[in-house]
């Protein structure tokens, strides 16, 4: 099992991101990363990612797992009795999302907020934009998820997240002793499983599965575009620290501060 760890991204100027928002892969650097270089910048940019995610299980799940939700939250009842939310902040760095949030009881009927007895599943609908940037790398951040939580009729034992969700074209762009590379990364997202304990101790899932398809987008040094694919699954284990498998390599993320890091 092969453990990469992190080398210390140099913190990027968010100035830099944004001279690099160009839709255009050929205003790209050009850049010939080998595959360890990608799988590399793929999984920091999978961790962030993940982080986002989790934080949607965690968090946004509590947040609307109050009597009240609704009006005074700032969201609308609308037709077939969801709630749409407007835009907010989300997380770290200057993202914003939406979202359209539906409860449900244990006959699967909408209802008209959550109850603590009778609601049994909330369907969130996600979209998520802005920009990042932090010590390992810069990002412009396109993603939307249909996520639902199930298994909160009566008294709670476990929240089960399921759920798809797609992250279009986002602009990447990393730095270290290997030089910069920026990327255009998209991916689709299947959420299976995903446990949370309730009451929780922690926010770190129990069980369940993250899988994505990632395709990266570059320049190369000749100036010709080249397009990979990455399969990436993210197994939880009720520990911070948990496996990200990319086409058959091993990473290990602190969900914690969303690193890839060594073992131990």
């Amino acid at each position: 099992m092969k453990q990469i760890v992190n080398r210390g991204y140099a913190a990027l100027p968010l100035i830099l991101l944004i001279a690099a928002c160009s839709s255009d892969p050929g205003s790209m650097v050009g850049v010939t990363p080998d595959d360890a270089q990608i799988d590399m910048d793929v999984a920091q940019y999978v961790a962030d990612v993940t982080g986002d995610d989790v934080q949607l299980m965690t968090g946004e799940g509590d947040h609307v797992m109050k009597a009240g939700f609704g009006p005074a939250a700032g969201c609308e009842q609308g037709p077939g009795k969801h709630f749409h939310c407007g835009r907010r902040g989300f997380g770290l760095g200057d993202i914003s999302y939406t979202r359209d949030v539906t409860f449900y009881d244990i006959g699967g009927l909408p209802q008209d907020g959550y109850n603590d007895q009778d609601t049994e599943s909330i369907n969130f609908v996600v979209s998520f934009s802005g920009t990042r940037s932090n010590d390992r790398m810069s990002m412009t951040v396109s993603r939307d998820r249909d996520f639902t939580v199930s298994g909160l009729y009566l008294t709670e034992t476990t929240r089960i997240w399921n759920g798809t969700g797609e992250s279009k074209r986002n602009r990447t762009r990393h730095s270290d002793e290997n030089g910069d590379r920026t990327y255009d990364m998209s991916c689709t997202t299947t959420v299976t499983g995903v446990i949370i304990p309730v009451p929780r101790g922690s926010d770190w899932p129990q069980d369940g599965t993250i899988e994505r398809t990632v395709t990266i987008e570059y320049v190369d040094e000749l100036g010709d575009t080249q397009t990979k694919t990455r399969d990436v699954l993210i197994t939880f284990n009720g520990d911070r620290f948990v496996p990200i498998t990319i086409n058959g390599e091993t990473f290990t993320l602190d969900l914690a501060t969303r690193e890839i890091v060594e073992d131990g």
